[in-house]
């Protein structure tokens, strides 16, 4: 696992540096590409084809925090993968753990400097029945909170998945 770790937070670092989270982006407009989708005010992008994955399945914002997701399933059905962009919103999240990370990345403490990313793992329900892990990268670019998130049979298969997700 330590290796699969590494390799994410590699892929992490060669995706971005960390953006500044002060400046209000101009748009949350995605544009669609030869290649995929890719939010311009984030910079994030959403490749069309990633090996072992179905082609991507873009769903748009719902006009709040939430700017849209791109989702890839697992041809082997051991766990899908993704990422999502969204504003950041004091006091909302998925989690408790979310929550928290959130406002580490958006509100770092006086005279501090918010961490490049932060990580959730968790156990999820994959789509043969069986339990699994599942891995989140949060990070901060221009402004908007990027997921990248992916699910495996274990925690290690979910961190190999996320690598090709993040990368981009």
């Amino acid at each position: 696992m330590r290796y699969a770790l590494a390799g994410l937070v590699l892929a992490l670092l060669a995706a971005g540096k960390a953006e500044s989270f002060a400046q209000e982006p101009a748009s949350d407009l995605w544009t669609m590409t030869a290649e995929g989708n890719r939010h311009e005010a984030s910079g994030a992008n959403c490749l069309e084809d990633i090996p072992g994955f179905a082609p991507l399945a873009f769903m748009a914002g719902d006009g709040g925090n939430f700017l849209g997701l791109c989702s890839y399933i697992d041809a082997t059905g051991t766990g899908n993968a993704g990422l999502r962009v969204r504003r950041y919103v004091a006091g909302q999240g998925e989690s408790q753990e979310a929550i928290e990370n959130d406002r580490a990345l958006m509100e770092p403490s006086p005279g501090g400097s918010p961490p490049l990313f932060a990580v959730r793992m968790g156990r999820v329900a994959l789509g043969d029945g069986k339990d699994g892990g599942r891995v989140t990268v949060t990070k901060v670019r221009n402004g908007f909170l990027v997921d990248c998130f992916a699910e495996g049979a274990t925690l290690n298969d979910a961190s190999a998945k996320i690598a090709l997700v993040c990368a981009n």
